[in-house]
């Protein structure tokens, strides 16, 4: 599985292959550090993707079926609350 990290994509079994543990640890904290970073900025625009939906004239409905989730959780988009993430 690849992920981007600061540097560029990363490949996790090269992490795991690093013998060295301290090294092996800051590569997987650079990357961890890099998601969080990257998640903050995919969750910001799918909630301002779900709001242009909802101007739109979407129901809460239609965008639930759309991204896969439940119409509640998808109203709490607009909250800042993730669906990966229990209310």
């Amino acid at each position: 599985m690849r992920h981007r990290a600061a540097q560029g994509w990363v490949e996790l079994s090269s992490i795991a292959m690093i013998e060295d543990a301290a090294a092996r640890a800051k590569a997987a904290h650079d990357v961890l550090r890099a998601l969080e970073t990257s998640r903050s900025e995919v969750v910001r625009l799918r909630r301002d993707a779900v709001s242009e939906l909802r101007a739109q004239g979407w129901t809460w409905r239609a965008v639930a079926t759309l991204l896969g989730i439940h119409r509640n959780r998808a109203a709490h988009l607009l909250d800042g609350l993730s669906v990966s993430t229990p209310p």
